[in-house]
């Protein structure tokens, strides 16, 4: 799926304003209880975004632009502070998508989601805090593995299919990179320090550190596609 036709597909949520004399809680959006932090290593973090059927989030503060990989897909509505409740878009992804929204770096958002379809909603999102970088031609580009579907000034994207038994897929770049799985099957990541990251379901990630040589595998029967987010 390509992240141009899907940019922005659940934030940009203008509505109706609502007066309310009622004060809700307002945490920053990697400190909301669905929206996890599993990662965080300046300027990155990766939050694991899970919203059980019938659930509804805290009201979350976004400042960062965000990149997000659908792995689970529900009917979600969202709420601005102080405006009525809309439904979002996001029923037209399917697993594995991505999109992006970059608007929070000149105007943070307020709002909070609920899920009101029947199964579980959960997406990986990267956010990026970091001043954004040139777009192609700038000295520091390099390639990245598999076919390039976004290039944006805080992100770069690829999807990589590796066939069964696949070795040897190198990723080197200047800036940090996050591997998130959107397929059954099993790989690895192995820069030589260490043991290697395992990914072994859809929603599991690795992170490749800056300017470190690192390859990615698939040791498995099966094959498997990752999504390659750099944050730039």
């Amino acid at each position: 799926m390509g992240a141009a036709s899907i940019v922005i597909l659940f934030l940009a949520l203008g509505a109706a304003a609502q007066p309310t004399n009622v004060q809700q809680p307002v945490v920053p959006v990697y400190e909301e209880p669905m929206h996890r932090l599993v990662l965080e290593r300046a300027p990155v973090r990766v939050l694991d975004v899970q919203v059980p059927a019938g659930a509804t989030s805290l009201y979350h503060l976004h400042t960062d632009p965000i990149f997000y990989v659908a792995i689970d897909i529900s009917e979600i509505d969202a709420q601005i502070l102080g405006e009525e409740w809309k439904r979002t878009k996001v029923s037209a992804w399917s697993p594995g998508g991505v999109a992006y929204d970059l608007g929070h770096a000149d105007q943070p958002l307020i709002h909070r989601i609920r899920n009101v379809g029947d199964e579980p909603f959960r997406l990986i999102a990267v956010t990026n805090s970091g001043p954004p970088a040139p777009l192609a031609g700038s000295e520091v580009d390099v390639a990245l593995p598999g076919d390039l579907e976004t290039e944006i000034e805080w992100f770069r994207q690829s999807r990589v299919r590796l066939a069964s038994a696949t070795i040897g897929v190198r990723i080197q770049s200047p800036f940090p990179i996050v591997i998130v799985q959107v397929s059954p099957g099993r790989a690895e990541l192995s820069d030589g320090e260490g043991q290697p990251q395992i990914l072994a379901a859809a929603g599991d990630f690795a992170f490749a550190e800056p300017g470190r040589v690192t390859e990615l595998r698939n040791p498995g029967p099966d094959p498997v596609t990752l999504v390659v987010i750099e944050a730039r």
